[in-house]
């Protein structure tokens, strides 16, 4: 990727939909929920960001549901540099 094309990715994007697709051909499915939340920042330095979170993921009040919050998002982060 050129700096041109990587300058314009430069920023912070807001999730509109989120779904699994399979080799197998089975149909996509919407993993997170129909209105999963989550953002993906890209950095003039090269590098990447992302959380995604479930539809209706709440605030764990006990260590079970905080265990069990795990399941319900996912983040990751990478560099191109």
């Amino acid at each position: 990727m050129g700096a041109d094309e990587r300058a314009k990715l430069v920023g912070t994007w807001k999730l509109i939909s989120f779904e699994n697709e399979f080799q197998d051909g089975t149909g996509r499915q919407s993993m997170m929920g129909t209105t999963p939340t989550g953002y993906i920042v890209f950095t003039p330095e090269g590098r990447m960001m992302s959380i995604v979170e479930a539809e209706g993921r709440k605030a764990p009040q006990t260590d079970g549901e905080a265990a069990a919050a795990f399941r319900t998002m996912f983040a990751y982060t990478v560099s191109f540099a």
